[in-house]
């Protein structure tokens, strides 16, 4: 009898202990079937604890939902799984909390998962974070609010639709309303296989490299990634790369230390501030089939060094004021310049490529008396109005005749704007123009030809 009292007494001591618990903690890999867990204290579960949040206890190929909040406390934990199997949903919310994971994020391993960071809440992971990992799994990633941030501090760094071995899968993160990610290195958005997409509007992001649609070789990948910036701020301490992508800048400030480098896809510029380092288009993982498009239609993009149009790439310039990136300009074999408005181009080096106006674009080339660059296009149309201006004020001790550019296709069908007293001397395959005075006009030149061969005439002597 005793032996039975004691054994109900230990049983209804555990029923009324478990009531009576704030939090829900899973050790090794246990599963959770929903519910909130609320407290006020500070939660150790231990450093081998991971938790998994998702729709079954076990796969049982059904489809389920569950949803979850952490919210109000403290937790420190291994790891953390939202959307662990197949046909499962799992949601979790942290609300006004803060979490430190020791190891790692999966949001959407093999079924959909989605994680939401809001009302001032603080999380960290030591390890990487996966945003859509696995065969089917679909994860989205979002920070919201003023106050509300998360910080990867892994090697692999914050992953969107990124696994080298699993198709099907896609990772989103949204970032909004003051929420911000900070990630110590890179942010992959479709860098392997599957698809990635980044929204910010009113976030910060702060990270090493981001790669959009191609890896850290350049390579463009068979997933897509979408990144898009409406407003707010990006830096990054390492390039900004887009391969099989989009990105669209269309307002806040985007700042690197390095490159911003369109191997391929499409690159927008609407409205955001860019300074980098230099803008790169085309090459790499560019080709006849996947070439890259940069447009820019607003916002200001200011560069240490010369914009290059590579190989397979072509550069759209549709607005005026653009900044200081393509004062300087490096055009090569197989790339494209479009002008579709007012630019000043001091064109650097360029052994090749393709030169266009529309009718409304205007282009005005520099020409350094000092030091003349080589500038050689493979074909230059004009529609609109081409300019030449000289960086230096013109002395005869420059000499009277410049040859601005050489292209083996030339046609100028718009208007022409050189420097007061020049004219041009020569459109066939040589752009040259020359100081009018010391120019005979086309009637002088008859007249001159004219005189001559009646000089020659005059003194030829008589046969007998």
């Amino acid at each position: 009898m005793n032996k039975r009292m004691a054994i109900f007494a230990t049983m209804l001591f555990l029923a009324f202990s478990a009531h009576g618990q704030t939090h829900h903690y899973l050790k090794n890999g246990e599963e959770s079937t929903g519910g909130t867990w609320n407290t006020t204290s500070t939660y150790t579960p231990g450093t081998n604890t991971q938790i998994w949040l998702q729709g079954e206890e076990v796969d049982t190929g059904g489809s389920t939902t569950s949803t979850h909040t952490i919210r109000n406390g403290i937790f420190t934990l291994k790891g953390l799984g939202v959307g662990r199997y197949n046909k499962n949903t799992s949601q979790v919310v942290v609300d006004a909390a803060t979490i430190n994971a020791d190891s790692s994020f999966w949001i959407g391993m093999y079924g959909n998962g989605t994680l939401t960071i809001q009302n001032g809440s603080a999380v960290t992971v030591a390890g990487k974070a996966d945003v859509g990992y696995a065969s089917g799994g679909k994860g989205t990633l979002t920070v919201t609010g003023t106050n509300s941030v998360l910080t990867i501090q892994g090697n692999d760094g914050l992953r969107l639709g990124s696994n080298l071995t699993h198709s099907g899968i896609s990772g989103t993160l949204n970032i909004s309303q003051g929420g911000a990610v900070f990630v110590t290195n890179a942010v992959r958005v479709a860098s392997l296989s599957g698809d990635g997409y980044v929204f910010i509007d009113n976030g910060t992001l702060n990270s090493g490299a981001i790669y959009v649609g191609c890896d850290n070789s350049n390579k463009r990948t068979t997933g897509k990634g979408t990144f898009t910036l409406t407003s707010g701020v990006v830096s990054m301490n390492d390039h900004l790369r887009v391969g099989n992508g989009e990105v669209n800048l269309n307002g806040g400030n985007l700042t690197t230390t390095q490159k911003v480098a369109a191997y391929s896809g499409t690159t927008n510029f609407s409205g955001t501030a860019v300074t980098l380092d230099a803008l790169l288009v085309g090459g790499n993982a560019a080709t006849a089939e996947y070439p890259a498009v940069v447009n820019f239609e607003g916002g200001s993009i200011d560069s240490t060094t010369a914009t290059q149009v590579r190989a397979y790439g072509t550069l759209n310039i549709n607005a005026t004021n653009p900044g200081d990136a393509f004062d300087q300009l490096t055009l090569l074999t197989n790339g494209v310049l479009n002008v579709g408005a007012r630019q000043t181009i001091d064109f650097f080096d360029t052994t090749g490529g393709e030169l266009n106006t529309t009718s409304d674009g205007w282009l005005d080339i520099l020409y350094d008396f000092e030091n003349p660059d080589v500038i050689h296009f493979d074909e230059v149309n004009i529609d609109g109005t081409l300019q030449v201006s000289f960086v230096q004020p013109w002395s005869s001790a420059y000499g009277s005749q410049f040859e601005i550019f050489t292209a083996e296709n030339l046609e100028i069908l718009g208007n022409l704007s050189l420097p007061n007293g020049f004219q041009v001397v020569s459109t066939e395959g040589r752009f040259v123009i020359g100081k009018e005075n010391e120019l005979p006009e086309p009637s002088t030149w008859c007249l001159l030809i004219m005189g001559f061969l009646a000089v020659f005439r005059v003194r030829r002597p008589r046969t007998a």
